[in-house]
């Protein structure tokens, strides 16, 4: 037979409503003030309650979370929920980061995930560069004219300028070619 403590048992009325409060992402204290226990004889008793799925914003490295400003920024958008005592769901965190990292790509005709959880993050590792290199590539149509409009209007009135550039660009290609050659 065991031999149980009756002082350890809590009344099953407060002890019910403990566990939604700690289910519900309450602080020990902010559940002590509620039913009208100290913060310690919860502490004491929480080792019972089930696991809970919030943390605090000190523990998303831990979790293999994202760096505070990105977290921060997730929380303005509102992709994570944020309980009354300030800890966040582990769920929307792990989910947020699935999300982020499956994104296609947005270089045309690529569908690779980005595999990145930057929210400004638009391609994948193959191709960033190049779009950091050549912008045209990603441009709608209504963009690359602009875009050549403003190009020809610039040349139009900086002549020089633009002979030299040219002047510049085609010697650096022709020794690429040559290198290209040789090797």
């Amino acid at each position: 037979m065991l031999d149980v403590d009756a002082v350890n048992i809590p009344d099953v009325s407060w002890w019910d409503l403990a566990c939604r409060l700690w289910m519900a992402g309450y602080r020990d204290s902010d559940i002590g003030r509620q039913i009208g226990v100290s913060r310690q004889r919860i502490g004491q008793v929480k080792s019972y309650f089930p696991a809970r799925p919030w943390i605090e914003l000190g523990e998303i490295e831990q979790f293999n979370g994202p760096s505070e400003l990105t977290f921060r920024r997730w929380i303005a958008k509102g992709w994570v929920r944020r309980s009354p005592s300030g800890l966040y769901h582990q769920e929307d965190i792990a989910t947020t980061r699935r999300r982020l990292l499956a994104r296609p790509c947005q270089y045309p005709g690529c569908s690779q995930p980005i595999g990145i959880i930057d929210i400004l993050a638009r391609w994948c590792a193959e191709h960033s560069l190049e779009v950091r290199r050549y912008r045209y590539p990603v441009m709608n149509e209504r963009e690359k004219r602009a875009h050549y409009s403003r190009t020809r209007r610039w040349v139009a009135n900086h002549p020089e300028t633009a002979q030299e550039m040219q002047r510049r660009a085609s010697q650096a290609f022709k020794k690429r070619q040559r290198y290209k050659r040789q090797n």
